[in-house]
């Protein structure tokens, strides 16, 4: 298979993955902040900065995520303890029940994707993704 057909057999293949409605609901009005969510969720002390450092986007972007989700209330923002320049955004307990609900409902949904996948096979997969990444980094194609 030459790479243009491989290239529109991986497409095909993301299309009907994406057209799947499988028994997992992102409730629509936080669909595209779960990548915040999840930030906030893991860790502590986070800032606006650390997440626009951690998403690669701007702090335009994330400055409307967080207004968007402070007005969810979702999260609340707050002055640092140790440094009152810094703010700090911590999830409420409603945010914390979302992103738990949404980390559930993903591992529930890569259990159903990878159900009939062996060890061997998820190795090979994540053998080959780092491999084209290191060939789009310019690393060693020969890995």
């Amino acid at each position: 298979m030459d790479n243009k057909d491989f290239i529109n057999h991986i497409r095909e293949i993301m299309l009907s993955l994406r057209n799947c409605k499988p028994n997992f609901h992102i409730e629509e009005s936080v669909k595209g902040m779960f990548p915040v969510l999840k930030i906030l969720y893991d860790e502590e002390d986070v800032t606006p900065k650390d997440i626009e450092d951690k998403l690669s986007v701007s702090s335009a972007r994330i400055a409307r995520v967080l207004n968007q989700l402070e007005e969810k209330k979702l999260v609340e923002r707050t002055k640092s303890l140790n440094d009152k320049r810094k703010t700090i955004v911590v999830l409420t307990e409603e945010g914390k029940e979302i992103a738990l609900k949404h980390r559930c409902d993903m591992y529930n949904f890569f259990d159903l994707m990878l159900k009939n996948i062996t060890d061997e096979e998820k190795d090979e997969f994540i053998f080959l993704m780092e491999k084209m990444v290191n060939n789009i980094k310019g690393g060693n194609n020969n890995a």
